[in-house]
């Protein structure tokens, strides 16, 4: 059975590079006890959002790219960077899931998801393409073949409940300010635990240092 794998370090044992579930598990871990300080009812989507947002990286691509990676990884001063700048999109495949799975409700995550390295994207982004509306049209290949089935196969965790106000000639604008706020809150969970995750085994004698 192939090994699919998130983090390299220069000079490690192909053996000791640390495998995609693992680093999943960990990232779904700390998200859910950060949404968990919201509210329990968001504990699934922590785990969600830690276990999909880096399925990117079952693309041939991102693996090829990981292996060729050392040399980078020696260059730069902060190793969770290096797979920022090898220029390989591992975030997009997430958003692109979220959508084709939940559709309309996909985009509550497909927003966190896309941004989770590179902050939050504009729905629409014009010639740049970094909008999410650009995203969710650019081919991302094998991720979904290589992707172990329990993770594609993944629930909707329930919408959030959010307080209810009077309504007014402002219902509306506060009904987006809610869920625009959400996806900020749930955005900052995922960033959170994925950079603490990261570096746990990218930089264990920080982490260490950590209470």
């Amino acid at each position: 059975m192939q090994k699919f794998y998130a983090h390299s370090l220069p000079g490690l044992p192909l053996k000791q590079w640390e495998q995609m579930h693992e680093h999943e598990d960990l990232v779904a871990e700390f998200c859910s006890k950060f949404l968990n300080r919201i509210s329990t009812a968001l504990l699934p989507w922590g785990d969600l959002l830690g276990r999909w947002h880096d399925l990117g990286k079952y693309s041939n691509e991102f693996q090829t790219y990981l292996h060729k990676a050392n040399e980078l990884l020696e260059e730069l001063d902060d190793a969770h960077r290096a797979e920022i700048a090898g220029k390989v999109d591992h975030s997009t495949a997430a958003a692109q899931l979220a959508i084709d799975t939940f559709g309309l409700k996909g985009r509550l995550m497909a927003y966190p998801f896309a941004g989770h390295h590179a902050g939050l994207p504009d729905w629409d982004d014009g010639s740049s393409q970094k909008g999410l509306r650009q995203r969710l049209e650019k081919q991302i290949f094998n991720f979904k073949t290589n992707a172990p089935e329990h993770l594609k196969n993944t629930q909707f965790p329930g919408m959030p409940t959010f307080s209810s106000v009077i309504p007014d000639e402002h219902a509306a604008e506060r009904a987006a300010f809610r869920v625009a706020f959400w996806i900020r809150m749930i955005f900052s969970g995922l960033v959170d635990a994925d950079f603490l995750a990261t570096e746990s085994f990218m930089s264990p004698d920080i982490k260490s240092q950590r209470r």
